[in-house]
């Protein structure tokens, strides 16, 4: 075979693959879009515990489980407190522009669940629960971890 040949044929696979992968992403984020994290839409309360969830364009099957189970946590773990405004579960997309101050602001490398305090309107503290990604592999010890945290805010956060 020629070398303009196997140049073609290889410039050919890029093309491909990269086409397959631009497809890929698309039908990802169209999977995702009623909980894909764009820009936070509804202000938060001024007194809650919110529980946020970062991730990116980029989404692997153990971000989506993280995503899930912390979702599961909160909503099945604290019904009440989500019912009536005391917790708000989000999630936030860092690559979306105006959501990529949250990096700087949380001190974020990777994806991550980040509980905080609001009170008056205002963060009053947050915690990075690093510990996800070694949770993550046993669904009851995920849940636990993120409703110990969560219970914990609860209780920092007395007026809420």
């Amino acid at each position: 075979m020629k070398p303009k040949t196997i140049v073609g044929i290889v410039l050919l696979v890029f093309a491909a693959a990269s086409l397959v992968y631009l497809v890929a992403t698309e039908a990802l984020k169209d999977d995702d879009s009623a909980d894909a994290g764009g820009a936070p839409s509804a202000p938060l309360p001024d007194d809650a515990v919110v529980v946020t969830y970062f991730l990116t364009d980029v989404r692997c099957p153990t971000c989506l489980k993280i995503e899930a189970y912390t979702k599961e946590a909160v909503e099945t773990g604290f019904a009440d407190a989500v019912a009536d405004g005391r917790v708000v579960w989000r999630t936030v997309n860092t690559d979306e522009p105006g959501n990529k101050h949250f990096l700087d602001d949380y001190q974020l490398a990777a994806k991550a669940v980040v509980v905080s305090v609001r009170r008056g309107g205002n963060e009053v503290t947050w915690k990075n629960l690093e510990d996800i990604w070694h949770e993550v592999g046993v669904k009851e010890d995920f849940l636990a971890y993120i409703r110990t945290e969560v219970a914990a805010a609860l209780g920092q956060g007395k007026g809420t």
